[in-house]
């Protein structure tokens, strides 16, 4: 056991630097006067970015309606908000300098724009999200550094924003890329770098790689090292790997992975012993446009930990709460995220990352027809299960979603949209979410209203 610990504390520490060093001696090696370059002419500068303002009402924000005489203001929840996600992007000959911010979730009823900003918690909210550079050396060779999102090929584990540096290299029907970062953690130590180090951080270092196999279909594999040294003797060493395959052309868009992940989580059993973690996660999806119909299926499911949680091993998958399915009160609602989706409140955090001991099944359907030029309805399905149920106290339901998506174009950059919503939940869930009666399986009905642009 020693032994294992040993070698993922090597592997974590030694790769990011490993990494590093081969992305310093590539970019010093490689010949910067190399033409032509394989990214594409953008001109100087490029502005675009997203917005929304969004009205949503629901009838309670649990599965219970108990009176909670300590909350005057009801059960049901609602709210106007603006958003707004810009982006700036800089190009000149190899030369690439990306910047994008997010202005809000900016609630009418609570953030006052004549505040000034960071007056209070009422000032206007603003996230720099995104700030790193590029340069492109030739048609093979491409070095990317900064603040960025960075995802694992399946996105299931990987999926944040955060500072890391890419050395991307291609050729032919071969992508191979060469990463390392850190993870923001709590334990900050001070802006001085006498008052910094590298320990009590967290680290990322990932190979990753795709091949063309033809006719649209690729082959997809990725590893991930985790060293996570945030908390007092109980560091956490993960070893992530991603497998899959995708197929896209101009009307299917079908993929499937498959996650293992194996790692060591220091004093974390009961009596100070290590755990040692063995988990896995798989999901799977097709998506089709025929003319002016689509329809889409996806599955997801995520392993679970035995009912023990304090003994020596873990089943349960550290996840990103990040997935390709199309609900939106199941999991992430993608028009927005307002980080109060199912799958993450019957979940528990663990830094960048969320833990869930009792596992999950989700699947999902979607159904849209353009019935006019001014009319697009979708019609989303969703079921989710708990794939151990003794820890969702030997409850296996955990809800039922229908959404109808109304989109009314306005332009090919700017719709209105109307969401109808209804989520039925299951016992599995009512123990995570309900206060008082964690029995209580009322349904939870919703709208939403937005205006959305793209430019």
């Amino acid at each position: 056991m020693k032994a294992t610990a040993f070698a993922l504390h090597v592997s974590a520490r030694v790769l990011p630097t490993l990494l590093a060093c081969a992305i310093l001696l590539v970019a010093s090696s490689a010949r910067s006067d190399e033409h032509p370059y394989s990214i594409p002419a953008l001109g100087p500068l490029q502005l675009g970015g997203y917005f929304s303002t969004m009205g949503l009402l629901r009838s309670d924000a649990d599965f219970d309606d108990s009176p909670r005489y300590y909350d005057e203001d009801g059960q049901s929840e609602g709210q106007f908000a603006t958003f707004l996600r810009p982006h700036l992007r800089l190009q000149h000959d190899a030369l690439s300098l990306y910047y994008e911010a997010e202005l809000g979730w900016n609630v009418w009823g609570m953030n006052n724009p004549d505040l000034a900003l960071g007056h209070d918690e009422h000032s206007f909210l603003m996230k720099h999200r995104e700030l790193w550079a590029s340069w492109q050396f030739d048609e093979h060779v491409r070095l990317k550094a900064g603040y960025q999102r960075v995802q694992d090929i399946s996105g299931l584990f990987l999926n944040h924003w955060l500072g890391a540096a890419e050395l991307a290299l291609h050729f032919d029907e071969l992508e191979l890329a060469l990463r390392f970062g850190q993870l923001p953690e709590d334990r900050f130590e001070g802006i001085d770098v006498r008052d910094n180090n590298f320990f009590s951080d967290s680290f990322f270092a990932a190979l990753l790689g795709r091949l063309e196999l033809g006719d649209g279909l690729s082959l997809e594999a990725e590893i991930d090292g985790l060293a996570d040294d945030r908390v007092t003797r109980r560091p956490l060493y993960l070893l992530n790997g991603v497998l899959g395959l995708r197929f896209v052309d101009d009307e299917v868009d079908a993929f499937v992975h498959l996650a293992g992940q194996w790692g060591e989580w220091t004093n974390a059993a009961l009596g100070e012993r290590d755990q040692q973690s063995l988990a896995w996660a798989a999901q799977a999806g097709l998506h089709q446009k025929m003319g002016d119909f689509c329809w889409g299926i996806g599955l997801l499911a995520l392993s679970g930990d035995d009912a023990d949680a304090a003994n020596t091993h873990n089943g349960a998958y550290f996840a990103s709460a990040k997935n390709q399915s199309r609900t939106l009160m199941l999991s992430e609602d993608e028009f927005r995220d307002r980080y109060d989706n199912l799958d993450e409140r019957i979940s528990t955090q663990w830094g960048a990352f969320s833990l869930n001991r009792s596992g999950l099944f989700l699947g999902d359907l979607s159904v849209g027809y353009a019935l006019a030029e001014w009319y697009h309805p979708q019609l989303v399905l969703g079921a989710a299960f708990a794939l151990e149920p003794a820890n969702a106290f030997d409850e296996q339901f955990v809800g039922w979603e229908t959404s109808l998506i109304n989109r009314f174009p306005l332009a090919e950059y700017a719709e209105l949209r109307l969401v109808g919503q209804l989520l039925v939940p299951g016992a599995a869930a009512a123990v995570f979410v309900n206060d008082v009666d964690q029995s209580a399986t009322r349904p939870i009905g919703g709208a939403q209203l937005a205006f959305d642009a793209h430019f």
